[in-house]
């Protein structure tokens, strides 16, 4: 159980201090911003694992279990996340996180029109389904504070970009999007890099069913549908 808070401890640390304004700029300053995003990035999901090893090899307290009820939704639900999730690492997105620091078009911005943060609606998602069939108290801290993270994640993101773009230039970037998504079709909204991001997401999505969650966390989400 030490083990497991402090991974979660550690994991939270990592996406709470680099935040701090002049913190990021140091690190950004040091290592250019490809160079910090592949670094945090690397940190991030070297936590992750710890943080999922931690708890795989915590103590098993049941609350609620794995109701029957839960897995149709769970799944769904997590799938769609990953999916999401995928996409928004993907695309251009400078109004929220994205791992892509490629050109953005406002004129083109395929799903961002429609969600503003889908890496943190992906996880917010992936999080609740998680919740609704792991009923035992240390992947219910897990979870929740992942769920609970990705919540409160946008207010947070928000206040970031405003500082980094100026209150104007993130207003007339939200203008423009707004713009796109009343007066263009909707399929001309999307362009290579939500292609890419679909792709990405629904290879992801397969590849955890077709077996790689069972291999890597010892579950096999299909298990009770």
């Amino acid at each position: 159980m030490i083990s497991f808070l402090a991974a979660i401890a550690a994991f939270f640390a990592a996406h709470s201090i680099p935040a701090i304004k002049p913190v990021r700029a140091a690190l950004v300053g040091a290592m250019g911003l490809r160079g910090y995003l592949a670094a945090y990035s690397a940190l991030s999901l070297s936590l992750l694992a710890w943080v999922i090893w931690a708890a795989l090899n915590a103590p098993y307290v049941e609350l609620w279990g794995q109701p029957q009820w839960a897995w149709h939704p769970a799944l769904f639900l997590a799938s769609l996340g990953i999916l999401i999730a995928t996409f928004g690492l993907i695309r251009p997105n400078p109004l929220s996180i994205s791992l892509n620091s490629a050109r953005f078009d406002p004129a083109r911005p395929g799903l961002t029109a429609y969600l503003r943060h889908p890496v943190l609606t992906g996880f917010l998602l992936w999080g609740t389904g998680h919740l609704l069939i792991n009923g035992d108290v240390v992947l219910v801290v897990l979870f929740g504070a992942m769920t609970l993270f990705a919540a409160l994640g946008p207010a947070i993101v928000n206040r970031r970009i405003a500082r980094r773009l100026g209150a104007e230039e993130r207003g007339q970037l939200i203008e423009n999007i707004t713009r796109a998504r009343k007066t263009r079709p909707f399929l001309s909204l999307f362009g290579i890099w939500d292609a890419l991001g679909l792709i990405a997401g629904l290879a992801a999505v397969a590849a955890l069913l077709g077996g790689l969650h069972l291999v890597l966390f010892g579950a096999d989400p299909l298990a009770g549908v």
